[in-house]
């Protein structure tokens, strides 16, 4: 990676730290789950509502954590706005593969594969891919009903 594709990418995760999209509190959200990384004590809620088709209506989040996560949280909201929750559980998977082995999925479009590859120095710092995950992970807790999810 070029030393501008690594500044690219970092200013996205600022981007994001600085004003991020969808965050706060959402009043009667029909799903929510909150989850806690222990190790590092980042710690979200996410709240969604749901439409009549059983897509995602409005998702947000609150919370605090470090810039990767709450970046990570930002880009996830934008890109389950009026997904179904098998299309979700789908995304979800295909984070998780990215930061593990940087594998892109073929059902991104080219603004998800930028954003997320500001993600990908986190395939050198296992530790850290939890920062990033945490947010997803609620997110499929919540659409499962579970409503409380920590990750250690």
């Amino acid at each position: 990676m070029s030393v501008e594709e690594k500044t690219m990418y970092q200013q996205i995760i600022l981007q994001h730290n600085k004003n991020p999209h969808n965050f706060g509190a959402l009043e009667n959200p029909q799903f929510y789950s909150k989850g806690v990384n222990r190790l590092c004590g980042d710690q979200y809620t996410v709240s969604l509502l749901i439409d009549d088709s059983k897509r995602i209506e409005l998702v947000m989040f609150e919370g605090e954590g470090c810039a990767l996560s709450k970046a990570s949280a930002s880009i996830m909201t934008e890109m389950v706005q009026g997904k179904s929750f098998s299309d979700v559980k789908e995304l979800s998977e295909s984070f998780d593969h990215y930061v593990t082995d940087l594998v892109i999925s073929s059902i991104l479009d080219e603004n998800t594969v930028t954003e997320w590859r500001a993600f990908s120095e986190m395939k050198n710092f296992p530790a850290r891919k939890k920062c990033v995950t945490i947010i997803w992970q609620t997110l499929i807790a919540a659409i499962s009903d579970q409503k409380n999810l920590v990750v250690e």
